[in-house]
């Protein structure tokens, strides 16, 4: 089954030499009594930028950067660390939900800055 997939506005900045926690928001796809669930995937491509710590929200996230907070299993968070200077790289992340077989998924854009 395809995921229904939710693309992030704009891209997240960050510099190569930062450990940035991240966070992707699911709330636009899923009901009002339906969270993620299981254990999240994440692939980075090019390579070069690293993800860890992928997770279901086990508490509500706001970004550093301000704007709205992401609901306690509405999102996934987790930890971007090294990338090249100037490079691009998209973020890829699929996550189950409690709706039975059901995959939600969702893309944002990396910015590596100098």
């Amino acid at each position: 089954m395809t995921p229904d997939t939710v693309w992030a506005i704009r891209p997240l900045t960050k510099l190569a030499a930062e450990v940035l926690p991240a966070c992707v928001d699911f709330s636009a796809l899923l009901g009002s009594l339906e969270t993620l669930s299981g254990t999240p995937t994440v692939t980075v491509s090019p390579a070069g930028l690293s993800s860890s710590s992928e997770a279901v929200l086990a508490a509500n996230f706001t970004p550093l950067a301000g704007g709205d907070t992401v609901a306690t299993g509405k999102g996934v968070s987790l930890t971007l660390s090294g990338g090249s200077s100037g490079q691009r790289y998209t973020l890829t992340v699929t996550c189950g939900t409690t709706q039975a077989g059901r995959t939600v998924g969702g893309q944002v854009v990396v910015l590596i800055d100098a």
